[in-house]
């Protein structure tokens, strides 16, 4: 058991190291949620991991490894305020099934329910101590997770959520400066009409 224990860790530390190195080199919010997505299957006991983004009021998803086929078409877009994942952006809090997932009365996806999914953890994405997505993983064994899991999953969801921000960021900068140059370029305009009247005048 002890020899399990470590070689784990040893596995959840280099997930994080992957997905710290992955953060550090890359704004691309798709290609870095695809990193942790694989980091989390390669590291963890888990059939299902999804990375769902706030946007307005509902939650979108941006990138999953394991998620049914009836899910991906029918849950790709989750109201923010109503399930398991309502709750984690409502509470800002980690929520947790340890077992009958589907019977769980928070659960409000009838395609969660039709699942064979026994465990679940929805953890936060907070940028600023706002919830701006969830991480979502789930498994088909009963007490699946323990609190070393749920650790690791919180600081996965903690690097998710760091290149959230930085992406969000960089976008108001390009939009800041493509503004700028639009005022640059009608004050020159309005310069030159002025300058040709007085030419003229």
């Amino acid at each position: 058991w002890l020899a399990e224990s470590k070689h784990r860790h040893a596995r959840e530390q280099e997930a994080l190291t992957t997905l710290a190195a992955a953060v550090n080199q890359s704004l691309a919010l798709d290609k870095v949620l695809e990193t942790a997505v694989e980091q989390v299957v390669i590291a963890a006991r888990v059939d299902a991991v999804a990375i769902f983004i706030l946007e307005g009021t509902n939650l979108v998803l941006r990138s999953e490894r394991g998620s049914p086929p009836e899910f991906l078409k029918m849950a790709k877009v989750a109201p923010a305020d109503t399930g398991l994942m309502g709750r984690v952006v409502q509470t800002g809090k980690v929520q947790v099934v340890m077992e009958g997932l589907r019977r769980d009365p928070r659960v409000t996806s009838q395609v969660v329910r039709r699942s064979d999914f026994e465990s679940y953890v929805g953890a936060p994405l907070k940028v600023r101590d706002q919830v701006v997505g969830v991480l979502s993983l789930a498994s088909r064994r009963a007490r699946a997770f323990n609190a070393d899991d749920l650790a690791f999953f919180q600081a996965i969801a903690n690097h998710i959520a760091t290149v959230i921000g930085n992406a969000r960021l960089y976008e108001e900068s390009q939009s800041r400066a493509r503004r700028l140059a639009l005022l640059n370029e009608f004050a020159a305009l309005v310069n030159r009409e002025l300058d040709l009247k007085d030419l003229l005048y």
